[in-house]
C-alpha cells in the first residue's frame, strides 16, 4: 500500500510539470543599445570631483521555454542587465530591461536604498524619455537622485547636493 502511495505521489508531481516553447522576440538594439551602456562611465561633479561607475557584471539571458510545476514557474523572457560600482563609494547601481512574450517591458533600477520598476510598452522603450529616481536618505547610499535616458545614466545627484554628469564612456567587455 505504501509503494502504491509513493508511485501515485510521484506520478501526480510529474504530471503537473508543464513545459512549452515560446516565440519570444529578443530585445533589439533599437530598444536597448547595449554598446552605449556596456562599459565604464567617468563622471565629473560641478565641484570638479571625478568618479567612475565601473561595470562589474552584465548578463543577457533569453529564456524561450515556459516551465510550470508545483514548486516552480519560469516565464518566457529576455533580460539584459548591467551592474556598476562607484569608485568613490557612492554606491552600486544595477539596471536591467526585461521583455516577456506579451511584449511587456520592465526597466529596473536596484541599488542601496533604490528598488524601482518601470512597466513599459515597446513605444515607451524606444522613446527618448528621462526617468528620474529619487533616493530616500539612507546611510548605505550617497545617491540622492538618479536620471536615466535610453537606459544610460544621464546624471546623478549625491546626498550633499553635488550634480554629476558623464564626461567619458569606456567600452568594456567582461569575459565570463
Amino acid at each position: 500500500m505504501k509503494n502504491y502511495f509513493y508511485i501515485l505521489a510521484v506520478f501526480v508531481c510529474f504530471s503537473c510539470i508543464r513545459e512549452k516553447k515560446c516565440n519570444i522576440v529578443p530585445i533589439s538594439l533599437e530598444e536597448m543599445d547595449t554598446k552605449k551602456i556596456k562599459g565604464d562611465f567617468i563622471f565629473k561633479s560641478k565641484n570638479g570631483n571625478i568618479d567612475t561607475l565601473s561595470l562589474i557584471d552584465n548578463y543577457d539571458v533569453l529564456t524561450n521555454k515556459e516551465i510550470k510545476s508545483p514548486t516552480n514557474y519560469v516565464r518566457c523572457n529576455h533580460s539584459i542587465g548591467f551592474d556598476y560600482l562607484s569608485k568613490n563609494k557612492n554606491g552600486i547601481i544595477k539596471i536591467s530591461l526585461k521583455k516577456n512574450e506579451d511584449k511587456e517591458y520592465t526597466f529596473s533600477v536596484v541599488g542601496f536604498c533604490v528598488d524601482e520598476d518601470f512597466k513599459m510598452n515597446q513605444t515607451e522603450v524606444i522613446k527618448d524619455s528621462l526617468f528620474i529616481i529619487k533616493v530616500d536618505s539612507c546611510e548605505n547610499s550617497k545617491f540622492k537622485e538618479l536620471a536615466f535616458r535610453k537606459f544610460k545614466l544621464e546624471y546623478f545627484i549625491t546626498q550633499n547636493g553635488d550634480i554629476w554628469k558623464p564626461i567619458k564612456f569606456i567600452p568594456k567587455d567582461l569575459k565570463k
